[in-house]
């Protein structure tokens, strides 16, 4: 019944465009600090019915991360408007030994607005005309990186609010890992404080999806995800 609602929302607000990414499946290696830390997919589907949907599986494979059992799943369900995923159902969880997370998005029927629950706060969002989850950002930027767009900017629902997320190009590197040799556009996020930073490299042999994505955190901790192969059809 809540697919259905959704579904219905985005023929409502006229969505649903022709898509600018095919299906695909990536898979990345993990790694903390240089080192092997775990596996992740990420996988871009649309269902017969033509909804599309968003995956990553993360999952500890050694060190810390396997002994704790840490695992993050995030998936997201959106509509195409004017080449940019729009908001439907988002909802990420992340399991450790020790304490769980979850995190949920919901854009509700008629003028009703987006729904936010992480368990320990709950509430609502006013709507806005391409308003995303921060999980699909990736999708706008692939996108905007293929048509040469001259500003990357994107309205995110996340946590308890709605804000501006901007990215910048930053140049062409070769980044050369498991999956191959790419010529790459480097992308950086902007942010109005001093702190964490997030890279990526993007290739057009992935849709223009990250071949290589860099954190760095303020204590100095590194966080990268390297591509393992050229990506294949997720099938029906």
């Amino acid at each position: 019944m809540v697919i259905e609602l959704l579904f219905a929302a985005a023929l409502a607000v006229g969505a649903n465009d022709a898509p600018p990414l095919a299906p695909t499946q990536l898979e990345y290696e993990v790694l903390r600090n240089g080192s092997a830390m775990g596996t992740s997919t990420l996988t871009l589907a649309q269902s017969p019915e033509g909804d599309w949907t968003l995956e990553t599986q993360t999952v500890g494979t050694s060190g810390l991360a396997a002994m704790a059992g840490a695992s993050i799943f995030e998936r997201s369900q959106f509509a195409w408007r004017d080449g940019r995923p729009e908001l439907r159902h988002y909802r990420y969880a992340q399991a450790l030994a020790w304490k769980d997370k979850r995190r949920e998005l919901e854009l509700l029927p008629g003028d009703g607005g987006i729904a936010y629950d992480d368990g320990k706060h709950a509430g609502r969002l006013a709507f806005e005309p391409g308003v995303m989850d921060r999980h699909v950002v990736v999708l706008a930027i692939a996108r905007d990186v293929a048509a040469k767009a001259p500003v990357l900017e994107y309205l995110v629902a996340d946590k308890d609010k709605v804000e501006t997320n901007r990215y910048r190009v930053a140049g062409s590197e070769v980044v050369t890992c498991r999956a191959g040799r790419f010529d790459t556009t480097r992308v950086e996020r902007v942010r109005e404080h001093a702190g964490r930073t997030t890279t990526s490299w993007l290739a057009a042999e992935t849709q223009w999806l990250p071949v290589r994505i860099v954190q760095r955190e303020p204590d100095g901790e590194v966080i990268e995800m390297v591509l393992k192969k050229l990506p294949r059809s997720p099938g029906p």
